[in-house]
């Protein structure tokens, strides 16, 4: 069990490395055990304790025990696995937004902030405030897409009832229901959408 929705992890997201926690239970006694399961300063990808983790600002739960870390100084979103190998799914490592049409591991990913799974389209969503956007990423094919922002982070009245990619928007927070809406927080607007 990932400790993901712990408030104290996101207070943690400036210290490198960062160590996402696993936490084992033995029932009878109710002892705990705390667990480095992610954080380092060597590979990339690999065994989760080798592989860095500059400022993760949100993880989140996918299937099959899947769990997806937005990695914000490193301009990219890592996966790690129920055997705790990370994996790079998308951004290059470069910032900006850039890619939107091809593959999510080639895209440029700048400062990702908070992350959403759909479930029923089989998809991730991912803001990134900095650059006025939210995309998504389809996990059967890997291909990125804009679906919510115009890269003009103030908002503007004209945002009401037209297309999301038309909006001014800065998402920040992000989150799905099960009949796979989007909710989309924009803090320095004080707007959810």
């Amino acid at each position: 069990m990932l400790l993901s929705d712990t408030p104290n992890m996101k207070t943690l997201t400036l210290l490198r490395p960062i160590l996402i926690f696993h936490v084992g239970t033995i029932l009878l006694g109710q002892t705990y055990r705390v667990e480095a399961v992610a954080g380092a300063d060597h590979a990339k990808e690999g065994p989760g304790l080798s592989v860095p983790l500059s400022a993760p600002f949100d993880i989140v739960d996918g299937r099959d025990g899947m769990s997806y870390i937005s990695d914000n100084f490193d301009h990219g979103i890592r996966r790690i696995a129920p055997d705790f190998t990370v994996t790079t799914i998308a951004g290059n490592g470069l910032c900006c937004a850039l890619g939107d049409g091809g593959q999510a591991r080639e895209a440029r990913v700048g400062y990702p902030a908070g992350l959403a799974i759909d479930l029923t389209r089989n998809r991730f969503y991912i803001a990134q405030p900095e650059h006025g956007i939210t995309r998504a990423v389809d996990l059967n094919t890997g291909m990125t897409s804009n679906i919510a922002g115009n890269g003009m982070l103030k908002y503007n009245a004209a945002n009401e009832n037209r297309p999301a990619t038309q909006a001014s928007i800065s998402p920040t927070w992000l989150a799905t229901d099960e009949a796979g809406n989007l909710f989309v927080s924009d803090t320095e607007n004080g707007r959810i959408y």
